[in-house]
Formats: C-alpha cells, sequence, structure tokens
C-alpha cells in the first residue's frame, strides 16, 4: 500500500469539489437535510470559494492518495487564514476528510497529526 499526499493545483479544482462534498455528505448526512447540505455546498464548498481557498497564499489543500486512488483531502492554513489561534510558529490543519471505504484506516489522520508535530512547535487540528 502507497500513501501520498499531493498539493492541489487550481485546475484540479472541480476534483476536490466532488471530494470535498462526498465526504461531507458520508460524514454529515445523518445531521443535515438535504436542502441544509446543499446550501452548505452552494456556500462553503462552490468551485469559486474553493479556487480562492486553493490560491490563498497562506492555505494549502492536500489530496490524500492511497494505492493511486483519492481517498480523502485536508487542508492547512497559517498566519491570518487560521481559524482557530492566531500563532506565528503555528500551522492549522482545518479539515480533514476520508472517503467511507478508507475510514477504516484511522491511523491516516493519526499518522498526519503525528508528522505535524513533528514539524513545528503547535498544530491545530480540525477533524471532519
Amino acid at each position: 500500500m502507497s500513501v501520498l499526499i499531493h498539493k492541489v493545483l487550481p485546475e484540479e479544482v472541480a476534483e476536490l469539489k466532488v471530494l470535498s462534498e462526498d465526504t461531507f455528505r458520508e460524514t454529515f448526512a445523518h445531521d443535515n437535510t438535504e436542502d441544509q447540505l446543499q446550501g452548505y455546498f452552494d456556500t462553503a464548498l462552490s468551485e469559486e470559494v474553493l479556487l480562492d481557498e486553493i490560491t490563498h497564499e497562506e492555505s494549502r489543500y492536500f489530496f490524500i492518495i492511497v494505492d493511486d486512488v483519492k481517498a480523502g483531502f485536508l487542508k492547512t492554513n497559517v498566519g491570518s487564514a487560521q481559524t482557530e489561534q492566531h500563532l506565528d510558529n503555528a500551522f492549522q490543519i482545518q479539515r480533514i476528510y476520508i472517503s467511507q471505504p478508507f475510514k477504516a484506516w484511522a491511523w491516516v489522520s493519526d499518522y498526519l497529526s503525528l508528522l505535524c508535530k513533528k514539524l513545528v512547535t503547535w498544530v491545530v487540528i480540525g477533524l471532519g
């Protein structure tokens, strides 16, 4: 099994949108109506919003690729893009979403958290 982390490029925004909607639906559909989900998709996960976030100099999206399959994604923020604590020597993992077939592999988020903690002093993680 191979696991790769690939930075999402602006030309991959349509793929990110589909993966974002699919994983969000898998995670939160049981607590929301279809109208609520669609409202969130139309505002927070539109291609325009995602493209703005992808190209923001203090935010990054990464695909998590397992055996050549996009299994999920994560979004990181530094500086003013952080939505929680704003620390100079920290970055935030704002989103980690993993597709249902890969959710049994909880080690993915644990592995990413451990890796990040070794790289910086502070990491703020928001799991989805």
